[in-house]
């Protein structure tokens, strides 16, 4: 168990690592967190610097946020060099990810915050935002995603989860929603993949998650999730 409680950032496909043995050299940090994060995800990149305002720090760039999921959800807290590192997702994007869809070297790219010259600006980004955003409007991939136009029922503390990727596991939907108050239950559905349930304590908890979670990107190339409240008994 953690002793420092962490405010966690909405899941981004790059990890954000604290906590590391300054003493370790640069090459070999990077090979262990390299073998130890790929058992979770296909990896794009590993920063790790040895400047004095980086020590202790690294970001491991995932192809996809349901492989950052699963690597936060088991790692966090691990013991590595003798030290217990923290993991949270980085609220800006690495180069890696830029230059995979598209967006790296694009004007657009310095208005949205984006790392252009190097990966290490990603620290100064971090201590900038250092403000915790609300889970309920912080995940800029949303922004996105063409309106949801589904059938609305009314308010009820079970939420209708629908496009989730054939991937998707039990734990990883417990870990997504469970950065809202009030998880009770997740329950997939037998023989599709893509359906569950999640239900919450009370209607206005599964609210909050709803709007936080409605059209969140698991994969890159996978349509955003959309919820809805389940039909009451």
């Amino acid at each position: 168990m953690m002793n420092r409680t962490i405010v966690m950032i909405p899941p981004s496909p790059t990890v954000y690592i604290q906590g590391l043995n300054e003493k370790t050299k640069k090459q070999e940090l990077r090979r262990t967190l390299y073998s130890l994060f790929s058992q979770h995800g296909p990896i794009l990149d590993v920063v790790a610097l040895k400047t004095k305002k980086l020590r202790g720090q690294a970001w491991v760039v995932f192809r996809d946020t349901a492989s950052a999921i699963r690597a936060v959800s088991q790692l966090n807290g691990f013991t590595l060099y003798d030290r217990q590192i923290r993991l949270n997702y980085s609220r800006n994007k690495s180069n890696a990810v830029a230059i995979m869809d598209g967006t790296f070297g694009k004007k657009t790219t310095k208005k949205a915050g984006y790392t252009i010259k190097s990966d290490k600006n990603l620290a100064d980004k971090e201590k900038a935002q250092a403000k915790p955003k609300n889970p309920a409007s912080g995940n800029p991939t949303s922004t996105s995603t063409p309106a949801i136009d589904v059938d609305e029922n009314p308010p009820y503390r079970i939420l209708l989860v629908l496009n989730l990727p054939e991937e998707t596991t039990d734990e990883m939907l417990r870990y997504l929603f469970g950065q809202f108050p009030g998880l009770k239950d997740v329950r997939m559905i037998p023989n599709r993949t893509d359906v569950s349930f999640v239900e919450f304590e009370d209607d206005v908890m599964a609210a909050a998650a709803k709007t936080g979670l409605q059209g969140f990107l698991i994969k890159p190339d996978h349509p955003g999730l959309v919820l809805t409240f389940a039909k009451q008994a």
